[in-house]
């Protein structure tokens, strides 16, 4: 027997051949409709989890019960958008990630770096920004949208602003990872001020494709490169040089451009996190410390 609270119609479709008995307390018509309806129920405190599971409150449940994790859709101006958010209980800030159309979010090396930064206690938000027949048309000559870093920077944007409606994230600081042309878009994005973006992370970054950008950026910015990827290390030091904002330059050790080599990836897993960590943290209290302005002498605090 299965017993859901509720589930989207074309997901009980599929699990009534793996169940005897299938029950839903409330059927829903899609799976955007289903991801909606999670994000209003109310949460199960950890100490409830615990009692429920015969633990004692000072043994806390394996981490992941302690954080909301599931897919999304994110509607943009002209797409439907796929993607993976995964927010611990005490989450300090959130990362979205950028990529182009060959990087997946299921791909081996996000899934990796997203873990660490869920492990350090930064929600995530992977999304593939391009839809499957926009990442085929990415593959041919007329299409090239892989390549389009302004393209993937508005769309970007567009889930920043989702995630700033959505209840579980709307008061956490942002921070982008990107990779590649990704890490293009994520540069363009940060660039704007609307999207209020405290922190990013640029692994083997394109900068020719965010000119306009370096100049403009002032959220601290952090690029990991590979030591044996030598083009691409000395664009981005020019970039380093131009760049106006908190800034970093990571060379990974033995990497090359595709941080295949045994264990680069998680040394860009690990310095992603302790940037963020200080970044979005430190930003989040800036922004909370903010909120109250001294009134007169002996009087309350005002609220903005």
């Amino acid at each position: 027997m299965l017993a859901l609270e509720l589930a989207p119609r074309a997901t009980l479709d599929d699990l009534a051949s793996e169940a005897d008995v299938v029950l839903c307390a409330e059927v829903l018509p899609d799976a955007h409709a289903a991801n909606r309806a999670y994000q209003e129920l109310e949460r199960i405190r950890v100490d409830q989890i615990a009692e429920l599971l015969g633990q004692s409150e000072d043994e806390p449940p394996e981490p992941s019960q302690r954080a909301l994790r599931g897919p999304v859709r994110i509607l943009v101006a002209d797409a439907a958008l796929d993607g993976d958010l995964v927010v611990p209980m005490t989450a300090t800030g959130l990362v979205l990630f950028a990529h182009s159309s060959d990087q997946l979010r299921h791909d081996r090396g996000h899934h990796l770096v997203s873990r660490t930064l869920e492990q350090a206690g930064l929600a995530t938000l992977v999304v593939d920004l391009l839809t499957p027949r926009e990442r085929h048309l990415g593959k041919t000559p007329v299409g090239r949208l892989s390549f389009n870093a302004e393209m993937l920077a508005s769309r970007l944007a567009a889930a920043t602003s989702w995630a700033r409606e959505q209840p579980e994230t709307s008061a956490l600081a942002v921070g982008y990872f990107g990779t590649s042309v990704g890490a293009a878009a994520a540069l363009l994005a940060a660039a704007d001020p609307d999207n209020r973006v405290l922190a990013v992370a640029a692994r083997a970054c394109r900068p020719e494709l965010a000119d306009r950008a370096i100049s403009a950026l002032r959220s601290p910015t952090l690029l990991l490169v590979g030591e044996h990827d030598p083009a691409l290390l000395e664009l981005n030091r020019r970039v380093l040089e131009r760049l106006r904002c908190t800034k970093r330059l990571s060379v990974v050790g033995g990497a090359t451009h595709d941080f295949e080599e045994p264990g680069a990836i998680e040394q860009v897993a690990r310095r992603a996190a302790a940037w963020f960590g200080r970044h979005l943290t430190s930003g989040a209290l800036r922004r909370r410390q903010s909120v109250f302005e001294p009134g007169p002498r002996g009087a309350s605090p005002r609220v903005r």
